[in-house]
């Protein structure tokens, strides 16, 4: 919890009692966990998908591969079509689904031209995919907005390198 100082209660036109907010919570261990895995599936459910969209949705044109552009909210495109696909992987069943911000807001502006590609079972030797379409319209009364705050610290090379022996 934060305690908000009275200095800036008085400001706010708050009365000078103990306020507390909590503002948001800090990153556990648990969760850093939850996100690198989430990393590790993704990247597996974007090569399975690689394959498997050409095959299975020859319509929708040439693949084009966005995985390695950062900010547009989807991981992949095609040529014939303005439909944009977001890769989500699950090791077993499909699972609770974290959809950053971007993406949410992304799937909200395409609408119908938006889909989530779900490839679960990726540990398994034949993956499932279930594909969703327009899922801010079909699922923004079930999402659930959660804020973490997750602090870094970042040490220059030089700094670095100083004490290396």
């Amino acid at each position: 919890m934060f305690k908000l100082p009275v200095e800036y209660l008085n400001v706010l036109g708050l009365p000078a009692t103990e306020f507390e907010a909590e503002l948001t919570q800090h990153v556990s261990e648990r969760e850093i966990f939850e996100q690198t895995n989430a990393a590790i599936t993704g990247a597996k459910a974007e090569q399975h998908l690689m394959s498997w969209l050409p095959q299975h949705r020859p319509q929708w044109g040439e693949l084009i591969d966005k995985t390695t552009s950062v900010g547009l909210g989807f991981d992949f495109a095609f040529t014939s079509t303005d439909i944009k696909v977001e890769a989500k992987g699950c090791r077993g069943d499909i699972e609770d689904l974290r959809i950053t911000k971007h993406e949410w807001d992304t799937a909200k502006q395409l609408g119908g031209s938006y889909c989530l590609a779900i490839v679960s079972q990726l540990d398994s030797e034949t993956p499932q995919v279930d594909l969703l379409c327009d899922p801010y319209r079909k699922l923004h009364d079930h999402a659930v907005e959660q804020k973490r705050l997750q602090v870094n610290y970042r040490i220059r090379r030089n700094s670095i390198t100083q004490y290396i022996i």
